[in-house]
């Protein structure tokens, strides 16, 4: 069997064991990181937009459900 294949079926089980905010938090810190790469000056804006918790982005999503309910 294919050695992709392999992990990635070895990886289904820790990825089910994610929460949303655990997974919202990883995509986060990789964004965060792919700031790093940028030119210095481009930095600061990069992580603004990223900034946005997980707590505040559940909120948000919460708003946004209830607006298109009504």
């Amino acid at each position: 069997m294919n050695r992709a294949i392999i992990l990635a079926f070895s990886l289904l089980p820790a990825m089910a064991g994610c929460t949303s905010e655990q997974l919202y938090n990883a995509i986060r810190d990789n964004r965060f990181q792919d700031c790093e790469n940028l030119p210095i000056p481009q930095q600061d804006h990069c992580r603004s937009l990223y900034g946005t918790t997980y707590e505040e982005y559940a909120r948000d999503l919460e708003e946004l459900q209830a607006e298109q309910q009504r």
